[in-house]
């Protein structure tokens, strides 16, 4: 088999030991780089001219490309990198682009293709390999699943809602299995405790001023120039710092406000993140979303939101401000436990968050705006623009939605997990360096090796 990695940052080493032993096992690596530095670490162990190395200013002649099957404008407008350069540069670049990458895939032959949906390019690889029927490859894209812990699935399509069937041996997982949760928390709370360290923001202020770890011709980091970069950084700091300033429930008052209306949860997602700009096209603003579930409410229940704890700059209170003088909306602390949210309210909604996977568990009402796998269970539905335009109200729909389907009970949707998921947990080494561990990558070697020679 002819198998392509495609290299994202941190990620990169875990990959390269996987992809070591499928070449170890006769299979063909190839890789594509954007950053030198990972392009200089690939090379230690793969041939150069198995690597693709993408970079903003290699590809200067604008190449007739009459089959693109994609639709590019779409892409520019979820890479948070090139959607930044201009209409002149990024449009040149991304028809460019797909030619690059549509060449490599059918001239080498690739059959399995392995990335994140994050960058333009991933995501170009992920959606002409499901739709362009010129390219014979597979693409995959590994992703923990959050519950159970250390486990994770490959997801067969570019919205990252389908998880890929394997063949046996299945990891058994127990109905119990659903309660553990503590890799996610353990993750946001390394996120959380490197945002308060003051070392972190000495260590972000010299790679600001010196600028060692930057590569400028890669389309991949975000804010190259020092402009944008700082920009970007001062409006997170305002809106962190005003984001105090917002009028937020605590749990008492959470308890007290549930005594006299019903309560629904709207879960906020971190911007930018592959599960909003990706995974969740077309519902992208979160305001909107809340605002369509505010245009359905009852008379007497009231919608809370909730910051998601790793997200703090990413709005601030201008912009909480606009959705309270709706009315019926309340803003609730951000470090309040799921469990207790879970205990007063009647229904979550989110665009693909776990919240709404933990409601769901729980046999009580969840919706997401974007497509989830695990939509199928009975109690979690996808809420589509369609259901929304429908003249009943929000109990209506949901009596529709959850209590109308029929969905999988806890017992039956492990049974499926376990045709879905195998053992070990994949990351980025920055956010969770046991990653690297032996015994882990013994399992992500297992794993891929087994989707790879099954078909």
């Amino acid at each position: 088999m002819n198998i392509l990695f495609v290299s994202n940052g941190a990620l990169t080493p875990v990959y390269s030991n996987v992809a070591k032993h499928l070449q170890s096992r006769g299979h063909k690596i190839f890789w594509i780089v954007t950053e030198r530095v990972w392009l200089k670490f690939l090379l230690k162990d793969f041939n150069k001219r198995s690597i693709l190395h993408l970079n903003k200013n290699s590809i200067d002649k604008l190449h007739n490309t009459p089959n693109i099957k994609i639709p590019l404008n779409e892409i520019i407008f979820i890479d948070r990198e090139i959607k930044t350069w201009g209409s002149d540069k990024y449009l040149k670049y991304i028809q460019n682009l797909h030619h690059q990458l549509k060449n490599f895939l059918i001239s080498n032959e690739i059959n399995f293709a392995f990335s994140e949906n994050t960058w333009a390019h991933e995501i170009i690889i992920s959606m002409i390999c499901d739709v362009d029927n010129e390219v014979n490859c597979i693409h995959l894209s590994p992703h923990n699943i959050r519950i159970p812990d250390n486990k994770f699935a490959f997801f067969s399509d570019f919205l990252l809602h389908k998880p890929f069937i394997h063949n046996g041996p299945f990891d058994e997982i127990k109905e119990s299995c659903l309660k553990q949760n503590k890799q996610i928390i353990a993750q946001d709370d390394v996120i959380v405790s490197r945002r308060k360290s003051k070392i972190h923001w000495i260590r972000k202020l010299i790679s600001f001023v010196a600028r060692n770890n930057y590569d400028n011709d890669s389309p991949t980091l975000w804010g190259t120039r020092r402009y944008n970069s700082l920009k970007r950084n001062l409006s997170d700091l305002l809106k962190g710092f005003t984001y105090k300033f917002v009028n937020k429930l605590d749990e008492a008052a959470i308890a007290e406000l549930a005594k006299t209306h019903e309560l629904y949860v709207y879960a906020f997602h971190k911007e930018p993140e592959t599960a909003i700009n990706n995974k969740g096209r077309y519902n992208e603003s979160q305001a909107t979303n809340i605002i369509n579930i505010w245009r359905k409410l009852p008379l007497g229940c009231v919608l809370l939101i909730k910051e998601h704890r790793v997200s703090i700059g990413d709005r601030g209170y201008f912009y909480f401000q606009k959705l309270l003088k709706l009315g019926s909306i309340k803003v609730i602390n951000e470090s309040i436990k799921s469990s207790f949210v879970m205990e007063k309210c009647s229904v979550c909604f989110t665009v693909s968050g776990t919240m709404a996977y933990e409601f769901a568990i729980n046999q009580k009402p969840a919706l997401t705006f974007a497509k989830v796998f695990f939509n199928d269970l009975k109690y979690c539905s996808h809420l589509s623009t369609t259901e929304l335009t429908k003249g009943d109200d929000m109990n209506a729909l949901i009596k529709r939605l959850i209590l109308g389907k029929e969905g999988l009970n806890n017992k039956q949707y492990v049974e499926q997990l376990s045709s879905q998921c195998f053992s070990g947990t994949i990351d980025d080494t920055n956010n969770l360096p046991e990653v690297m561990n032996s015994s882990n990558i013994a399992l992500l070697c297992s794993a891929f090796e087994r989707v790879v020679e099954q078909s």
